[in-house]
């Protein structure tokens, strides 16, 4: 009798599994992820923030216009903050995914650790990297 009860739970637990997996949640994420890299300008550091297209989206930012720009060093301190038109579009030519230049001030330029967007859904946010050829 145990045997059969043990064996109707197992039998239960992979179909509440294999549904869940399925129905992959409510289809709403709680972030996605941004690529920020730093780069050198004749001004001085500027971080350049790209999104994906699917999160590049007037909905996302609940249809603002704009939206502001923190990136935060390793405390969670702004060290550099803009507000940006919305959604981020390609400002060079044609040559690299949708994007924000964000400056830094000089004295601050090592201290960027994350960038995000407040405000947005999912929230998008990510760490700061080197900046690569693409």
């Amino acid at each position: 009798m145990r045997l059969i009860a043990l064996a109707m739970l197992l039998s239960i637990g992979a179909i509440l599994a294999v549904l869940a997996i399925v129905a992959g949640g409510s289809g709403e994420r709680d972030s996605a992820a941004l690529r920020v890299e730093r780069f050198p300008a004749p001004t001085g550091l500027e971080l350049i923030v790209y999104v994906e297209d699917h999160d590049n989206q007037p909905e996302v930012a609940e249809g603002r216009r704009s939206v502001r720009v923190e990136c935060v060093d390793a405390e969670g301190r702004v060290v550099a903050a803009g507000r940006h038109r919305w959604p981020f579009t390609d400002t060079d030519g044609g040559t690299t995914d949708a994007h924000v230049h964000q400056p830094v001030p000089p004295e601050r330029a090592d201290m960027a650790e994350r960038c995000r967007l407040p405000g947005t859904n999912p929230a998008l946010q990510g760490p700061v990297g080197e900046a690569s050829i693409r």
